[in-house]
């Protein structure tokens, strides 16, 4: 089933997941981790999700540094397209 979360933030505070996979692994773009009590958590992130949209753009193609880098300028305001 594929969903889109909403991720908004008004601080530093990190979002409280992490990523696995990329086009440079053997495996897309998945949540390893997510922290229990983080903003991630509390907008319905869940470990398994595969990644395959930030915003309106693909990044299912993208390595593990590309889609980091991706995330990071996204900014405080962003939507993720998840597979679960």
């Amino acid at each position: 089933m594929a969903i889109s979360i909403k991720f908004t933030k008004f601080d530093n505070t990190p979002w409280g997941f992490r990523l696995a996979g990329g086009s440079d692994f053997p495996q897309p773009l998945t949540v390893l981790r997510v922290t229990e009590g983080s903003l991630a958590e509390c907008m319905g992130l869940k470990v398994g999700d595969v990644v395959a949209r930030l915003n309106d753009q693909s990044i299912s193609g993208l390595t593990h540094g590309q889609a980091h880098e991706a995330l990071i300028h996204a900014g405080n305001n962003f939507i993720l397209g998840v597979h679960r």
